[in-house]
């Protein structure tokens, strides 16, 4: 034992090209050099250098990797200094003010630039010799200390710390520039210890450790995203004070050990062995891809070459044991317990490794620190292991094809949904909470209509843009009579519609300013007549510009030319009740309707004639809605079951008998809207009063994907369109849902997605334009069209379709796991029987049925031909 310092140590290094020397930083803001003598007598380990001038205490000291008797120091002054061991004197200083603690640095490779983390948690490249902060970043948020280590010549810096909800983390920053964010953030756990990190630059292995941790983590450093792959960890039931990595000469080659960590317990240092399996080792030509040629004993330079600017690491020298430097490294491969004089000190115990044992991305005890690493197969070995995966794909178990009915392929099923923030929201609307309405809420890319409560049919007409409480002064139109339903052209964001009571249809024209506006925006443009009784229902037509399909209380479908202020169509006596809802096909040709006496019904308005009907719909007695599957012959409706239990079915428009399939949802009062996504085949329901939006991928059926639930209950829920949607989010769906208080809420539905810097073009497909298709004449003389498409691709951003594929680098030191083998009690029975001579029912039975052939076994109820999608 070395009494050197007035005050506690807080960090001790070896010198890299000098085994006999090290250095310790203490609090009394000194550091201080130790030569250890070359007859391993410790009690005669003198001080050849004292370095003081730091003011507070020295948290951390660095060697200079590749040039001699260079020492850094940090200190909790807030600055690095840089010091000649030799001349015993201060060559470079650089401030980061009082504030400014350093907590942790760490040499460039080449010896030319420090890595330095401080107590502001900002990372700082500093060139020292020019005395100078060259790149600087926000690290970590956390209060607590955090590490930074350079990545030998990966090109990265690695810092550890705490994020601002105290978790503990790993963060990737390329080292020349290391911008404003990190590369990768791991978040490891959120446990309170300080974590501390080693660094093997020839295996590229980080190893990290927190004081008090049961286990030492390691991690191989990769050249891309992730950058860091976690292996397994090294654990114990004991908590770690501190852990040290041996130096790469000095581990055992031969038994195909790659790294050694020593770990600090109470009363104990236990080594950890890494250790890859071989099955030949004889040779060091048979292991040597897993020794590249390491940092020798020869620095690159001394003081004086440092200071004149030189740069570069030292020379490396092979790890072969036979090679000429063997002979000089110091044999540490075994260590026994050393003697220790009596003293009222506890006694430090050395406990030795033990023999390796082979496992599979797992460990052994803890006492013995062992783990090991996957063996490095032949590509012989690779080839045959692949061919026979490969066969064994195209065997396909009963048990398999059985589960493919319940498990369905789809690239939807962990769409997550996400509400916008109070600040992002709309609130104050004084919103009418009356139950006629077909729909409450309606929105476009421009704005969202609410009808509010009193007289005259107001409508508020509120802008995206403007976030935050409504003013009273809502900027509305107003239509003269009560509203019953109300529809945004999809061809002009600026056009409005509204049905009203009296019968009639009013078109709005909206101002197209920029500003936001307050009051009533202006009068309406167009007055349309033709049914009898009040409307039900009332749309833009989706391909044709200026026109309108609207449903009465009278019972007819009715076509109106906005231009021309007149009725052009007229399905009279279509209905014999109230229509419910209204949806049209692709091409806008043929209309479907719901109705209050729970028929599906299919109507070709220029026909003038119902074609399709369909027996009862949904057995229950409240009201049922229906939306068109985009370019399917299908319809998606919901409503209720005779125990009024809420449903959803698929129907085929040519067999409108009985559906194709339903679902169950729940048994709830609220009538359930739901909204169909042509694009990727994925329906959004939600109903009156409900906190929750349920996705539903209909096929034969509709398959329940997920759901997401939250916020306050629902009035209404409208969909944007699909322009815009942020495509570099994958985001897919966005509404706005109305709740009883009054507010408006975005809720934006995401696709979880890797490779987000790519287009997905396989979940977007061009889409619906907001050009129309046709001309209200050009329809109306039985033209038809599909709708314009365009793509919403930008322009700087590339097709997943066309990316590169990723070439999966299987880590080198993938650790495996030792599995042991149980047996069961049917192997069990079976080998006493045999041992006892007595052969059981089930052996005489399998013995009679030997030689029937494979196929016999099949299950003909289970479809092998099954594939998930639209059929």
């Amino acid at each position: 034992m070395v009494h050197g310092h007035s005050k506690q140590i807080f960090d001790v290094k070896f010198a890299p090209f000098d085994r006999f020397q090290f250095a310790t930083g203490s609090d009394d803001c000194t550091v201080k050099v130790w030569q250890i003598p070359d007859d391993d007598n410790l009690s005669g380990t003198t001080e050849i250098a004292s370095l003081s001038g730091h003011k507070r205490g020295v948290n951390c000291i660095e060697y200079n990797p590749s040039f001699a008797n260079v020492l850094a120091s940090g200190s909790a002054d807030g600055t690095v200094r840089v010091w000649s061991v030799t001349e015993q004197k201060q060559l470079f200083s650089v401030d980061f003010g009082e504030k400014s603690a350093v907590e942790g640095l760490s040499w460039s490779p080449d010896g030319a630039r420090l890595a330095v983390i401080c107590k502001d948690k900002k990372l700082r490249v500093v060139d020292v010799r020019k005395e100078e902060v060259v790149q600087e970043a926000a690290a970590h948020e956390g209060t607590k200390a955090s590490r930074v280590v350079w990545l030998g010549d990966t090109g990265y810096i690695v810092t550890s710390g705490f994020s601002k909800m105290r978790e503990r983390q790993l963060k990737i920053w390329k080292a020349d520039d290391i911008g404003e964010k990190p590369l990768k953030t791991h978040s490891i756990d959120t446990s309170t210890g300080v974590i501390d990190m080693q660094y093997d630059e020839d295996a590229k292995l980080l190893f990290a450790c927190g004081t008090g941790d049961s286990s030492v983590r390691c991690f191989e450093v990769m050249e891309a995203a992730p950058y860091l792959f976690e292996m397994t960890a090294a654990r114990s039931d004991k908590p770690t004070k501190g852990f040290c990595l041996l130096p790469k000469r000095a581990v055992s080659v031969m038994t195909c050990e790659v790294d050694r960590v020593f770990k600090v317990q109470e009363n104990a240092v236990v080594p950890i062995s890494y250790i890859v399996p071989r099955k030949s080792k004889r040779a060091f030509s048979d292991i040597e891809e897993l020794f590249p040629p390491t940092r020798g004993d020869a620095a690159k330079g001394d003081v004086a070459q440092w200071l004149e600017g030189h740069q570069g690491e030292a020379a490396r020298v092979s790890m072969d044991p036979d090679s000429s430097h063997a002979a000089a490294i110091a044999d540490v491969t075994t260590a026994a317990a050393p003697s220790v004089a009596q003293s009222s000190r506890p006694i430090v115990e050395f406990v030795p490794s033990a023999a390796p044992v082979n496992i599979d991305r797992s460990i052994t005890s803890a006492e013995t620190g062992q783990i090991k690493a996957v063996v490095m197969k032949t590509d012989a070995e690779k080839a045959a292991e692949a061919a026979a995966k490969e066969k064994a794909s195209h065997v396909v178990s009963k048990k398999t094809l059985a589960a493919r009915k319940l498990i369905r392929s789809t690239h939807y099923r962990h769409v997550s949904g996400k509400q916008v923030k109070d600040t992002e929201q709309f609130h104050g609307l004084r919103h009418s909470a009356s139950a006629g309405f077909a729909r409450q809420i309606i929105a476009n890319a421009t704005y969202f209509g609410v009808p509010l409560a009193g007289n005259g049919g107001s409508l508020a007409v509120v802008r995206h843009l403007d976030v935050g409480r409504v003013p009273l002064e809502v900027p509305r139109v107003e239509s003269g009579a009560q509203l019953c339903d109300f529809d945004f052209s999809p061809h002009d964001d600026h056009l409005l519609l509204t049905g009203l009571d009296n019968a009639r249809i009013k078109v709005f024209k909206l101002p197209s300013s920029d500003e936001s506006r307050e009051g009533l925006l202006c009068d309406s443009s167009a007055d349309l007549r033709g049914h009898q009784r009040r409307i039900t229902t009332a749309r833009w037509h989706p391909i044709a510009s200026e026109l309108i399909v609207a449903t009465g209380l009278d019972g007819s479908l009715r076509v109106f030319d906005v231009l021309g202020e007149k009725e052009c169509v007229a399905v009279t006596d279509a209905h014999p009740d109230t229509v419910l809802s209204q949806t049209c096909d692709y091409q806008g040709s043929v209309y479907a309707t719901s109705c209050k006496d729970r028929k599906l019904r299919l109507i070709d308005p220029r026909a003038g004639k119902v074609v399709g009907e369909s027996e009862i719909a949904h057995q229950g007695a409240k009201s049922f809605r229906a939306v068109w599957m985009g370019r399917h012959d299908r319809i998606f409706t919901a409503g209720f079951s005779k125990s009024s239990e809420r449903e959803c079915a698929v129907w085929d428009i040519r067999k409108l008998d009985k559906w194709m399939g339903r679902t169950g949802i729940d048994v709830s009062s609220g009538v359930i809207e739901p909204v169909y996504d042509e694009d990727t085949n994925v329906t959004f329901v939600s109903g009156r009063g409900d906190t929750t939006v349920r996705l539903f991928e209909a096929v034969e059926k509709p398959h329940f994907l997920t759901q997401f639930s939250g916020g306050e209950p629902a009035v209404g829920v409208a969909a944007l369109p699909k322009s815009v949607v942020d495509v570099r989010g994958v985001e897919l769906r966005r509404f706005v849902k109305l709740t009883s208080t009054g507010r408006v809420v975005p809720i934006r539905f995401f696709v979880p997605r890797t490779r987000v810097e790519f287009f997905q073009d396989d979940i977007y497909p061009p889409t619906r334009a907001s050009e129309p298709g046709l001309t209200g004449p050009q329809w109306l003389s039985g033209d038809n069209a599909d709708p314009p498409l365009f793509d919403l691709q930008p322009s700087d951003m590339t097709p997943l379709s066309e990316a590169p594929k990723i070439e999966k680098k299987a880590p080198k030191y993938r650790l495996e796991e030792k599995v042991e083998k149980k047996e069961t009690t049917e192997e069990l029975f079976h080998r006493m029987n045999a041992l006892t001579g007595i052969a059981s029912i089930e052996d005489k039975v399998l013995q009679e049925q030997e030689g029937v052939d494979e196929s016999e076994w099949d299950d003909d109820s289970v479809d092998e031909h099954w594939t998930p999608g639209m059929t």
